[in-house]
């Protein structure tokens, strides 16, 4: 198994096919982006609202609250999340042994601040919880680098 799979970076699927790098993935999860047309997943809400950010795009984030299951969505114009209650839940940081198992589960959007508290309290999660425009530009520094001429 390669480091990267180690680390929760690279996921692959049962036939051992390449379905995930670093939080982009062609397989359906709870975190979809829909961008010209097309659907793609990530891994968790801040890569979600990153890469869009970093592409400076227009399109849209459909995410679920894990405390409710409501279906939450983000409009996104140029790269930047229209004005929104809701709110992005990150765990402190951590040690982890994989970023898909481990860390993407704790990062999560929400319908408020209040809902994202009382999720991360019931599943003892230290962390915080942001704005969608704070979780839009943490995620866009994360993936500005990866996105050519993104100037991040």
């Amino acid at each position: 198994m390669e480091q990267t799979e180690v680390a929760g970076v690279l996921w692959r699927d049962e036939r051992g096919d390449i379905v995930g790098v670093a939080g982009l993935s062609v397989v359906a999860s709870r975190h979809e982006l829909w961008m010209v047309g097309r659907q793609f997943w990530t891994w968790c809400a801040k890569d979600a609202l990153g890469i869009l950010a970093a592409l400076k795009s227009d399109c849209r984030v459909i995410s679920q609250s894990p405390e409710t299951g409501a279906e939450l969505t983000v409009d996104i114009e140029a790269g930047n999340p229209a004005a929104s209650r809701l709110a992005l839940f990150m765990a402190a940081s951590n040690e982890c042994c994989s970023v898909y198992d481990d860390r993407c589960p704790t990062v999560n959007l929400f319908e408020d601040r209040e809902i994202a508290r009382s999720w991360a309290t019931k599943q003892a999660i230290e962390g915080s919880e942001m704005s969608i425009d704070g979780a839009s530009a943490l995620g866009a520094q994360a993936w500005g680098p990866l996105v050519p001429g993104s100037g991040l």
